[in-house]
């Protein structure tokens, strides 16, 4: 899985949700049944240090019937109501970056985080 090999790229999201303490990563696979064993092995190949979920069972897709096949709409932040508030991955781009460090400082500043 190449998303497994990109986690590095995500650290920097980490370490600012470590250091601000207003809102958690949550990083999901969801591996089918056949590839289970691979997603398993590549994780500690890769030795991230930061937790990853693996939802062998899909229940999070089952639960959240809304989320489009687009890879670009799979990194959201919501609020503590569970409503989307930013939806793509902010380290895709420096402009996205810039937008996501904005919204969380105007909901941080509103009292929304």
């Amino acid at each position: 899985m190449c998303q497994i090999s990109n986690l590095a790229d995500i650290t920097g999201l980490y370490e600012l949700a470590d250091s601000l303490d207003i809102f958690e990563v949550m990083t999901i696979f969801t591996p089918k049944k056949e590839e289970y064993d691979s997603v398993v092995k590549n994780l500690m190949v890769h030795d991230f240090e930061y937790p990853v979920y693996i939802d062998f069972t899909g229940s999070f897709r089952k639960i959240n019937t809304g989320i489009p096949d687009d890879k670009r709409f799979h990194s959201f932040l919501i609020d503590s109501n569970g409503h989307p508030i930013f939806v793509g991955n902010p380290v895709a781009s420096n402009e996205l970056w810039s937008i996501f460090l904005n919204t969380l400082v105007s909901l941080n500043d509103n009292g929304i985080l």
